[in-house]
Order: C-alpha cells, then sequence, then structure tokens
C-alpha cells in the first residue's frame, strides 16, 4: 500500500477527470490519485472491509509512532505556544496564516480524539498482513460487488473528503509542530 503523498501519479489522468484517476494494486486494494498540484499527489485506498462496506484509508506510514506518551503530547497537539507563521505548502490561495493563541493542530487533534465531523478517525489495518498506520473513513457500498465496481461519483467526494482533511492535518504539522521532530518526519509520509 503506498503512502500519503508521491511525486508520481501511479496512473494516468484523462481529460474529463483531470484531477483524480483511479489505480488497482494486487490484494483487492483501489487507489484513488488526487493531483493536488504538478507533481503532487494524494493516495486514498480504497479496501473491502465487509459486506456492503468498505474503508477509505491514507496511509501515514510509521509516522505517528512519534506518539510513546499520549498524556504528555496531546495536550502539545491541542494548546499552542505561538510560533511564527509559515507559508503555506499547497497554491491555494488562502495566504499566510492568522496568528492565535488557540490549537497547533486542531484537526489533528479532533481526527485522533474521534471529535471529527466527517468521520475521519485514526486507524491501523492489515489488508496483505503488512501493518499500515493512518486515517480512515468507512462508506456504505453496494453488497456483493467487487471493489472497483463500487467506485461512484459520491466514492470520489469522499475521498477527496478526506484526502483534504490528511493535507490539512500535514499542513498544520508542518507549520506548527507540535515537537521539532514532528516537522522532519514529514518526510516519511512520501513514496
Amino acid at each position: 500500500m503506498r503512502k500519503f503523498l508521491s511525486s508520481m501519479a501511479g496512473a494516468s489522468f484523462n481529460q474529463e477527470l483531470p484531477t483524480q484517476t483511479v489505480c488497482v494494486r494486487k490484494d483487492c486494494v483501489v487507489e484513488l490519485i488526487y493531483k493536488a498540484k504538478p507533481s503532487v499527489y494524494v493516495i486514498v485506498s480504497m479496501l473491502h472491509v465487509g459486506d456492503g462496506e468498505a474503508m477509505l484509508f491514507v496511509n501515514w506510514a510509521r509516522y505517528f509512532d512519534r506518539l510513546q506518551n499520549p498524556q504528555v503530547q496531546m495536550p502539545r497537539i491541542e494548546n499552542r505556544r505561538q510560533a511564527e507563521s509559515h507559508p503555506s505548502l499547497l497554491e491555494d490561495g488562502r495566504g499566510a496564516k492568522e496568528e492565535d493563541d488557540s490549537q497547533d493542530c486542531p484537526t489533528l487533534y479532533a481526527v485522533m480524539t474521534g471529535d471529527d465531523a466527517d468521520g475521519v478517525h485514526e486507524c491501523e489495518c492489515r489488508p496483505d498482513g503488512t501493518m499500515y498506520h493512518g486515517f480512515a473513513l468507512k462508506v456504505e457500498v453496494p453488497k456483493g460487488l467487487a471493489i472497483l465496481e463500487c467506485i461512484t461519483p459520491e466514492i470520489f467526494s469522499k475521498g477527496r473528503l478526506l484526502a483534504n482533511k490528511c493535507l490539512k492535518m500535514y499542513l498544520e504539522l508542518h507549520d506548527n509542530p507540535p515537537f521539532p521532530a514532528w516537522k522532519d518526519g514529514l518526510d516519511e509520509v512520501w513514496n
């Protein structure tokens, strides 16, 4: 299973869908691939988890092995001592962040504590026997269909929601890392 970010798409895009495509991998894993910007692709894996249910999963590899003492580290993710603003990684027109004394990584904190409004949650999975750690979103799919037959515009939309949420968490960790090593370790989520 490929990691969250890649400099290579691993599939072709067409004119009708210039920013998203699909790739089938071994072990019945389907990748929804989204173009964030030229040469930056977000990989969302789709797996069957039961009859009528699939999981969209973004693989962050071993990145969160850094979270070894949640009682000490989680408060640092939630509350921040103001750091200077950093430019955004993505070209989205939002400009520099406003400075405030609220949270380092509010999206990451909400997801990791189970408080995300969209249902994105921290997850580990083993589709091929290897342990993968990342973030997931469960989706309903028609019963009895192969995973590839389940891809609909709604699945692409949910995949984009998960991809955007993960990009937001990546930017939070890049711009306001709760610990310096957490920013340095972001290289681990790239293929």
